[in-house]
């Protein structure tokens, strides 16, 4: 058996106090969510860990010692604490990824003046006619590919705050070329443009790298319409006080649900109305900034009504 009482003062010391719940389970202050109330609840003697308010679980303290990047003593303290069959882990080398997120070999850089080729120019038109400019370009780090499996495709990095690549998106830019993107093998559990964020400013949540680039300024693409649990845990981490959904119309069950969770820790949102069949990237930056700065923070009231004109469409 876990010698319980050690296994739940060393959880105190990374985590703060506890309080002793029913079949064994002790409750914590979610370190991920940040909920003011006890909601992560943990049982020393199965070692499962779940938080009632983020989701954030998991099977192995272990694996919560990983999450929250504690030293290395820690790890030996717990392995004394468990019994021997509980006791399967691996040291976490610092803070790089198991599959570590590379560029393609192909990537050229879009910036670079040596690569303006007939390549080169199609890019740049197919960018401008987004509205993406040159300082855009370098600024986000552009690149793209002629050859190999992302060829006649624009490549988007993402960094995080470290500038360390975390992932990135593409998107073709031939008329000959069927697939408009290749997705690449790295997960999406990323902050999107986490380099360029300032989190003491409202953030504007979008779906693709491109409507983000023609917002500009604040701006975390999601790649796709799923909220990461990366960038979920930031913005509570964080303390934002403003967050504006700009998800295409189609989203609107997820960007209710969204507006729902951050409400609940007291962060005003904003609905971006995004008129149907477009997209921030084709309603371009002027447009965008109208609709941001009209946008009215939401309210239950507001939600509820929002929740049934889902229910109708």
């Amino acid at each position: 058996m876990a010698n319980t009482t050690g296994v739940i003062k060393l959880l105190e010391r990374l985590i703060g106090q506890s309080s002793l719940k029913s079949k064994g389970n002790y409750a914590f202050r979610c370190p991920f969510c940040h909920h003011a109330k006890k909601k992560l609840e943990i049982h020393p003697e199965l070692q499962h860990w779940n938080c009632w308010t983020c989701g954030t679980k998991g099977k192995s303290l272990f694996t919560l010692l990983k999450r929250l990047n504690a030293k290395k003593y820690f790890y030996t303290e717990l392995q004394d604490l468990v019994p021997k069959g509980k006791r399967q882990f691996s040291f976490p080398q610092g803070t790089t990824p198991d599959k570590i997120c590379k560029l393609p070999d192909e990537y050229i850089p879009l910036w670079k003046p040596e690569s303006q080729d007939f390549y080169w120019k199609r890019c740049i038109e197919y960018l401008r006619g987004r509205g993406i400019s040159k300082q855009d370009i370098l600024k986000y780090r552009i690149g793209y590919a002629t050859d190999g499996k992302y060829k006649d495709m624009i490549i988007f990095p993402n960094f995080n705050k470290l500038g360390q690549l975390t992932y990135f998106t593409t998107r073709t830019f031939s008329n000959r070329n069927s697939i408009k993107f290749v997705n690449p093998p790295f997960s999406r559990d990323v902050v999107g443009f986490e380099l360029q964020l300032n989190w003491d400013l409202p953030i504007v949540l979008v779906e693709s790298a491109l409507d983000a680039m023609v917002v500009r300024r604040n701006s975390s693409p999601l790649y796709g319409t799923t909220l990461p649990k990366s960038l979920k845990e930031q913005i509570l981490e964080n303390k934002v006080q403003d967050l504006y959904l700009a998800l295409d119309p189609d989203a609107l069950r997820k960007s209710i649900k969204y507006a729902e969770y951050f409400m609940g820790f007291g962060i005003n949102v904003y609905f971006v109305e995004i008129p149907q069949n477009t997209d921030p990237n084709k309603l371009g930056h002027t447009k965008m900034w109208e609709l941001i700065k009209s946008a009215e923070c939401m309210t239950d009231n507001k939600l509820f009504e929002y929740k049934i004109q889902d229910l109708i469409a």
